[in-house]
């Protein structure tokens, strides 16, 4: 195998001298012969995914030797088939076969607008992964496989995990009435309500950021000081961490920061 476009290399074991030192070995490649002192010759000018036919043979002060023969062949363009691509709430993975037709080949999945993972690959079906993503959103990927020959590519696109906040209480007495959406992420003002959440209300969060603390441990919820910004009849607003319940297990982490 080469890493090079239209290029053959060749090599063979020491031949016997025969008690006189081997003084060169004659390659002839696709018709074409070259004097050679070591045991290894790239050639290079040949179409890709082409046969060559290849002979080789010693030479000492008897004469020549007779001929080892082979057939080599250039690399070729390599191919990709994508079967599938699962994700998670930060990552998607993209599984595809690649044929690498010869040559030392890198396996890549670049999503758009994000990061990017690879691999060396050859024509085993290899599953790449991209970290450092955000749920609640659609990626578009782009898979390649890329050799000395050329990149064959595939695209797709994967939506990562929804998370959804699901609104708590475990003390209607306090809040049945619900639990106030702000404008701002601050609960000190009344007046920057814009409605309010009752139990089992579900909303999808946009991002986290930490502003006032809230201590809603004695109602069954949390203390915490991060609130959730969504969109709440076509406004911005915040909703206070405290009084929810996450999809992935209560991670804000999950979640973008503002």
């Amino acid at each position: 195998m080469t890493d090079k476009k239209g290029a053959i290399l060749v090599s063979w074991q020491p031949a016997p001298s025969n008690g006189r030192p081997i003084t060169k070995y004659v390659v002839t490649i696709g018709g074409k012969s070259q004097d050679v002192t070591g045991t290894s010759v790239t050639v290079t000018g040949f179409p890709d995914d082409t046969a060559v036919s290849v002979k080789v043979h010693a030479v000492n002060e008897a004469g020549s030797g007779p001929d080892a023969s082979a057939t080599a062949r250039t690399i070729g363009m390599p191919t990709i088939t994508v079967t599938s691509s699962t994700s998670g709430y930060n990552q998607v993975s993209v599984t595809f076969t690649p044929n690498n037709r010869g040559g030392a080949a890198v396996c890549k999945v670049q999503i758009t607008g994000a990061g990017s993972a690879q691999a060396n690959c050859t024509t085993q079906p290899v599953t790449i992964t991209v970290t450092k993503l955000w749920p609640n959103r659609t990626y578009a990927f782009t898979a390649s496989v890329t050799s000395a020959a050329g990149a064959a590519t595939a695209g797709g696109s994967k939506a990562t995990l929804q998370v959804h906040a699901t609104v708590l209480c475990g003390d209607t007495s306090y809040c049945g009435s619900g639990i106030f959406i702000y404008s701002t992420p601050n609960n000190g003002n009344p007046s920057d309500s814009l409605g309010h959440f009752v139990a089992g209300n579900q909303f999808t969060p946009i991002c986290h950021i930490a502003s006032d603390n809230v201590d809603a441990k004695p109602w069954g919820g949390r203390t915490s000081n991060q609130w959730l910004r969504l969109t709440y009849q076509g406004k911005t607003a915040y909703f206070p961490f405290a009084w929810v319940n996450t999809d992935g297990g209560n991670n804000v982490s999950l979640l973008p920061p503002c």
